[in-house]
């Protein structure tokens, strides 16, 4: 994931939709790896991604900068990945199954 510069995610976290697209031009690749490992499956991590770009933009206005900005991009993404895995299980009787 590259780097984003401060003053990108402030004007982000603002509404700025043109400072937005460059975090997630630096991000979405990243996002993706990390759902498609917890998820494994590609469809599956695309959706994934989907929502987390959407709850990043949500919730960019509250990231306080106490981390680094990649932690929070990953633990939202851990933790969307977790549920859309465990919906899905529970959707379709065990598709997602690890074992």
């Amino acid at each position: 994931m590259n780097d984003i510069a401060p003053e990108i995610l402030e004007r982000a976290s603002q509404g700025d939709i043109g400072a937005f697209e460059e975090v997630y031009k630096a991000c979405s690749r990243f996002v993706y790896h990390v759902a498609l490992r917890v998820t494994r499956n590609s469809a599956d991590a695309e959706e994934v991604t989907q929502d987390v770009f959407m709850k990043i933009y949500r919730n960019l206005k509250d990231f306080k900068f106490r981390s680094a900005f990649r932690t929070w991009v990953y633990r939202v993404t851990v933790n969307t990945s977790i549920n859309q895995y465990r919906k899905f299980r529970r959707e379709e009787g065990g598709r997602l199954d690890y074992d």
